[in-house]
């Protein structure tokens, strides 16, 4: 899925950049929310502590998703 900037995606990122995040990882969280993605993998401590109450996406470590599917 391809996503391409809109006005969503860059409000969406400031309102990220905001809340502490790199404008990277804000461009890019925010794309993921805009593509309807349920979850957001990264092994980022910094966007995990920031974003662990976020409510437009839910973001993990990817090693904790391996556990769960094991179980």
């Amino acid at each position: 899925m391809d996503i391409e900037e809109n006005i969503q995606v860059l409000e969406t990122a400031k309102e990220l950049i905001l809340l502490g995040l790199k404008s990277k990882d804000a461009l890019h969280i925010a794309c993921a929310i805009e593509g309807h993605c349920d979850y957001f993998l990264t092994t980022d401590d910094k966007v995990l502590s920031i974003l662990k109450n976020y409510n437009k996406i839910t973001v993990v470590n990817p090693l904790n998703i391996i556990v769960n599917l094991k179980e």
